[in-house]
């Protein structure tokens, strides 16, 4: 019966209720004897997990799995939204906020809090959601992407806009079209400044804080990003006039020696310490 559980739960990506259970010869009893002994957590009424998987799981993880079991019964009524949408799509977060599971509702419903959903109630064309699998289905992207920048600090919301660029979920004009039409609307300044700083070649969400806490709070010339560095058998090294834009790339490279490159009032230079690299910034009346 064990290995009937087990080929049930991976058929069913973790998840799997009550009445699953019942068809493998379990009892009620014997269900609660399984939970009380924690070899399954209960992830809502009616629908648990085996706790091996439960354990295995990072926090992104259990939310999605306590997703499933709340979406299952409510297979075409709605969609993944919010946190839980970038979630799903595979979208990287700094600090996550899944204290809730966020779900767009395509019936007649209205919004609200419950049980640890929320439930929203807003405009979407069902053609334009994204179906991931069976239980899965994400309102349209770039309004999850939106919705979702809306609930974190610039930091937060531009690492997710990175992320989900660099995934593919969205393109930049795709996000800056929606979020201009929400001129109007208030507290989306954070979103408007988040998106126009926003740039999908950022590899993870460690650059992308890189980028934006170093350099946009500090006021530094902004690194291009990817930038290629060549070895002296393939182009000469660069001279002390080359833009602060491909200097400041080299704070993530590797080498050794230093090297400065003043713009403007910023300086940035970067030295090797026994085998680490550090950036420092200071003034300089020196402009380009």
């Amino acid at each position: 019966m064990d290995d009937e559980l087990d080929l049930l739960v991976t058929g069913q990506r973790g998840v799997f209720s009550t009445a699953d259970a019942r068809s493998l010869g379990y009892t009620s009893r014997s269900i609660s004897r399984m939970v009380g002994g924690r070899q399954w957590v209960r992830l809502r009424r009616g629908y648990y997990t085996p706790a091996t998987t439960w354990a295995a799981a990072n926090g992104t993880e259990r939310h999605l799995l306590t997703a499933r079991a709340v979406v299952r019964p409510l297979t075409g009524r709605v969609a993944l939204t919010c946190s839980t949408g970038v979630a799903a799509l595979g979208v990287e977060m700094w600090r996550p906020r899944l204290s809730t599971i966020d779900l767009l509702r395509l019936d007649d419903r209205g919004s609200g809090l419950e049980y640890g959903v929320a439930h929203h109630e807003r405009p979407a064309d069902l053609a334009s959601c994204v179906r991931l699998d069976d239980d899965f289905l994400v309102a349209p992207p770039a309004l999850t992407v939106a919705t979702a920048m809306t609930g974190y600090p610039i930091e937060g919301a531009v690492v997710i806009a990175d992320s989900a660029q660099n995934r593919g979920a969205v393109t930049k004009d795709e996000l800056q079209e929606l979020v201009d039409s929400w001129q109007r609307r208030p507290h989306t300044r954070a979103l408007r400044i988040a998106t126009t700083l926003s740039d999908g070649r950022a590899a993870n969400g460690g650059e992308t804080l890189g980028r934006i806490v170093v350099f946009w709070r500090q006021a530094v010339p902004r690194p291009e990003l990817q930038f290629e560095i060549r070895g002296p058998r393939e182009a000469r090294s660069p001279s002390p006039t080359t833009p602060c834009r491909s200097w400041a790339s080299l704070a993530s490279s590797t080498g050794s020696g230093s090297t400065s490159a003043t713009c403007g009032q910023a300086r940035i230079q970067v030295r090797s310490c026994g085998g680490r690299r550090s950036a420092r910034t200071g003034s300089s009346r020196r402009a380009c």
